[in-house]
């Protein structure tokens, strides 16, 4: 084996976990252990918006997964494979909330104090 094939033998993990970027894939791998390698998912990850971008004899495809469904058996956790692609998907909903909730006392605590004058 030449340093080329080598190289050549990563996934690339994106989108919402911890640590996105390249990993070697040894022997299989599924989309469970690919987003594991990338240390999971951050807070803001849609789980059931994740995307394996392949592409198969010059043809570009996209499978859509939900990490959820997976690990409660719903269905298989899919195989990945060298050269593709895995992007977990940004949940704005979360994010919208969370930032809701961090400016939340800043508009309450005006409003309270107001009320108790």
């Amino acid at each position: 084996m030449n340093l080329k094939e080598t190289v050549s033998q990563v996934i690339t993990v994106d989108g919402q976990v911890r640590e996105p970027g390249l990993y070697p894939v040894i022997g299989r791998m599924t989309l469970m252990q690919a987003v594991a390698r990338a240390k999971g998912t951050t807070e803001f990850a849609k789980l059931d918006d994740v995307v394996i971008f392949r592409t198969v004899q010059g043809q570009k495809m996209a499978g859509l997964y939900n990490l959820k469904a997976i690990r409660r058996g719903y269905y298989g956790d899919p195989e990945v494979f060298a050269s593709d692609t895995v992007v977990v998907g940004d949940s704005a909903g979360r994010r919208l909330f969370k930032d809701g909730l961090q400016v939340l006392p800043l508009l309450t605590t005006p409003l309270i104090l107001l009320l108790r004058k």
